[in-house]
């Protein structure tokens, strides 16, 4: 079922890049490198940021303030089966502590925000990080599993108590919240810290 899962989010990213939608991309992708930095088409992280922009094009942008996001919108003019409609609508945008592997086997992430934890389905690719590591990304609860989308990126472990710090205040200002315009804001800090290393990252991360 993942496999069909994300042939069709390649299947609507496709859609909303090409003819009538051109454009609406391309504003997109301005507004979303101006919120997270410049990119390098150069630079060695040029795809995984792309990958990210997709994303948050499909899930989170709004082409006005009380426009629907195209995921919503697709939703709305085609017809899925109920399995693959209701992983599309369950995609949640996060800062997550990887946590090691469960007796189970299965890798989990704990989600600094929402304070939720998630089980990756076994068959889930191995993500490459160490226990502890933290990344920003989205999950997808497909039938009874979860996985990881494509766009991803590492936050270094020596910013996590500055993130614990700023997420206490974000659960006060919105209990209820997603903290999106946060985890846009880590994303931004992320891709700075990447660009001067140099610099004391307590200097970086200030929220």
């Amino acid at each position: 079922m993942q496999i069909d899962f994300f042939q069709l989010l390649d299947t609507i990213i496709k859609h909303f890049s090409d003819g009538e939608y051109y454009d609406l991309m391309s504003k997109a992708k301005a507004i979303y490198f101006s919120l997270t930095g410049k990119a390098d088409e150069d630079a060695p992280d040029f795809e995984n940021r792309m990958k990210l922009f997709n994303d948050w094009y499909i899930f989170q942008f709004k082409e006005t303030k009380n426009s629907e996001t195209l995921i919503k919108k697709y939703l709305k003019d085609h017809t899925l089966n109920e399995e693959m409609a209701k992983a599309l609508a369950s995609v949640q945008f996060g800062l997550f502590d990887f946590q090691g592997t469960s007796l189970l086997g299965k890798m989990t992430l704990k989600e600094y925000v929402t304070n939720s934890k998630f089980y990756l389905a076994k068959d889930h690719p191995n993500i490459g990080l160490m226990k502890g590591e933290i990344l920003i990304g989205r999950i997808a609860q497909v039938g009874d599993e979860n996985y990881l989308l494509p766009g991803l990126t590492v936050v270094p472990m020596e910013a996590k108590s500055i993130l614990r710090k700023a997420v206490k205040k974000i659960r006060k200002e919105e209990p209820e919240g997603t903290g999106e315009s946060f985890l846009m804001k880590v994303e931004q800090l992320n891709n700075k810290y990447r660009q001067y290393t140099h610099v004391d990252i307590n200097k970086i991360f200030t929220f």
